[in-house]
């Protein structure tokens, strides 16, 4: 995987651009608006957003720099003109939205962010579990509040509960002065669960080098939160696990702090958060979180939760509270690990799979994380068209998997797993189309 990625290495023929430059796309009644509200970056010195064409142009070319990278720091052949065909091909199935890479594709693909800070952001959700808390400690709270940060959406679980217990601090402070940037609040969550887990000394923050709110984020793009989220976020976790001393952590201690973080994320930058907690089917306590109106409105709204459902258990009790409020939610965890695909025989490919992403469509083992591309099957004109757009969907989303994260466990389940998925939107849409069974 590559860790020193050159985002520009590679280069579309000016004269194909010709034919695209200065000119729109079949856009729908709210597509160009919602384009230039939420994915054309700002290009600094020209007092101006980008245009449609110069941002299938950056993703584009960010994605054959990657795979350009890749075959040079393998030694692998690597053929210019070839791939200079097929990334035209590229561009042109984006530009007719045949297909088109995640928002966060559209967002941050063929930037300096990358090659400064790995893939991360290019991924649209993963998970991470607390089973290991023992051993790990703070890692998954760190997982989870990095990912968001980035626009990651993120499950987690609460198997950790019960497996550690909350430490007094050392009555010593220490004035821990917070970086203005992701590193350094992600830093300021651990050294604060590092003073429960492990009773080390508990920091006093500083605040004053954190940016305005309002002010510009220049790497990531948006505009900084101010210091006021992360002080909420930090404040409340300390009041609860201050109340916690001595005692094991529990489910809705995890589920408070996951969702804190969701909190203070969603307050600043130019992405929301996105988390699913999933919990044990006799833990009533997880199972009524959302019941308490105090805390709901507070933060517990932030994640959907549901519960890891067994085979042959009693849902009586589930069901009475999804009348209440419609969750929680059933994951078979079991069936998600048995099959790739419901119609076909067991094949326990994902034996190792512990939750799953927060939209529930993609099986995910413990600090992984995946990369989707979107189809639009109504705007072809056979399936042999499709079968193309698919290929080039493939080849975007699976180019993203070669890129290092920042995180070394992320790292080495990604290189065994190279996580994609490639969906299809306006399914109605075809079937009107082309008719319900086949695309002549």
């Amino acid at each position: 995987m590559i860790d020193n990625l050159d985002i520009n290495c590679f280069k579309l023929n000016k004269n194909f651009l010709k034919d695209y430059k200065g000119k729109q796309p079949d856009w729908g009644p709210l597509g160009y608006f919602i384009y230039k509200r939420t994915y054309a970056r700002y290009i600094h010195g020209r007092a101006r957003k980008e245009e449609y064409w110069e941002t299938v142009k950056r993703v584009v070319e960010g994605c054959f720099s990657i795979q350009k990278e890749h075959c040079q720091d393998l030694r692998l052949p690597w053929n210019e003109q070839k791939a200079r065909k097929s990334a035209q091909r590229m561009y042109e199935k984006i530009w007719c939205f045949k297909f088109t890479p995640p928002g966060r594709g559209f967002w941050i693909m063929g930037t300096e962010f990358i090659a400064e800070h790995g893939s991360m952001a290019l991924n649209n959700c993963g998970f991470v579990s607390t089973n290991d808390i023992d051993v790990k400690y703070t890692q998954a709270f760190e997982f989870l509040m990095h990912s968001l940060m980035v626009g990651v959406g993120v499950g987690f679980d609460t198997r950790g509960a019960g497996k550690l217990f909350i430490k007094q601090p050392k009555n010593e402070k220490f004035r821990f002065t917070i970086p203005d940037n992701r590193e350094g609040w992600v830093k300021a969550l651990k050294k604060l669960l590092d003073a429960y887990f492990l009773g080390e000394k508990q920091p006093d923050f500083n605040y004053s080098k954190i940016r305005p709110k309002g002010e510009p984020l220049k790497s990531f793009g948006g505009t900084a939160s101010g210091p006021e989220p992360l002080e909420n976020m930090l404040n409340t976790i300390d009041i609860i696990l201050n109340g916690r001393i001595g005692e094991p952590i529990n489910s809705l201690d995890i589920l408070d702090i996951m969702n804190l973080i969701g909190k203070c994320v969603v307050a600043g930058g130019v992405r929301r958060s996105a988390e699913i907690g999933l919990g044990n089917p006799d833990d009533k306590s997880f199972i009524k979180a959302k019941q308490n109106q105090k805390k709901l409105k507070s933060h517990r709204w932030v994640s959907n939760n549901s519960i890891i459902a067994e085979k042959g258990m009693d849902y009586s009790f589930i069901s009475e509270q999804i009348a209440k409020n419609g969750e929680p939610g059933l994951f078979w965890l079991e069936n998600a690990q048995k099959y790739s695909r419901m119609i076909d025989p067991p094949d326990y490919k994902d034996k190792n799979a512990m939750g799953m992403n927060p939209c529930g469509e993609q099986t995910l083992e413990s600090f992984e994380l995946c990369c989707l591309a979107e189809t639009y099957p109504s705007r072809h004109q056979n399936w042999e068209e499709f079968k193309e757009t698919l290929k080039y969907a493939y080849i975007y989303a699976k180019t993203v998997t070669l890129v290092n994260t920042k995180v070394k466990v992320t790292n080495a389940v990604m290189l065994k797993n190279r996580r994609m998925g490639i969906s299809q939107t306006g399914i109605t849409e075809a079937f009107s189309r082309h008719g319900k069974n086949k695309m002549n």
